[in-house]
């Protein structure tokens, strides 16, 4: 099923590229119950519930269902988040054109990957905020932490985050 949306004289629907995301659809029967068994098979599993509530959002949002990865995200109490958690969380709000809640997610993931020393998760931070600076037209500050995040990934030795970074930049 698709609801269609108008608003201004305009539809929405997922075969209008300029009106795609204001829409949304169910997932057929066979898609739904395949979901629902991944995500039982994943809450099964011996983690502690934010990890198991990580990974849930994570088979969320590739099955395109954002607004229920971001209520579980969101639903973990702050203590027991982690910087990869307020990364996925700061994706999310980009993905739903939330800018400057994405950068607060962002700077507290950025906070905690420093704090416990993982330049990985700080340079995945940096990234999401150089994404979230550019989404509100601050380009200085997106290329300031593409920088950052370059730097931190030449020192990794990642190749694939220094692509990342430089295809940014190269826009």
């Amino acid at each position: 099923y698709v609801l269609l949306v108008e608003g201004d004289g305009k539809m929405s629907d997922a075969n209008n590229k300029e009106h795609a995301r204001l829409g949304f659809w169910l997932l057929d029967e066979d898609a739904a119950g395949e979901l629902q068994q991944l995500e039982s098979s994943l809450r099964e599993k011996p983690f502690r519930p934010a990890a198991k509530a990580l990974l849930v959002a994570e088979l969320y949002l590739q099955n395109g269902l954002l607004a229920e990865a971001l209520f579980l995200l969101e639903s973990i109490p702050l203590a027991e988040r982690s910087a990869s958690l307020w990364a996925n969380l700061g994706m999310v709000y980009l993905d739903m054109g939330l800018s400057f809640e994405a950068q607060d997610a962002f700077e507290q993931g950025l906070v905690l990957a420093q704090t416990a020393g993982n330049p990985e998760s700080e340079a995945d931070s940096h990234y999401g905020l150089a994404l979230a600076y550019r989404l509100v037209n601050d380009h200085n500050a997106s290329e300031e932490h593409l920088l950052l995040a370059k730097e931190i990934y030449l020192t990794l030795g990642s190749t694939e985050g220094v692509e990342r970074v430089d295809n940014l930049l190269d826009k």
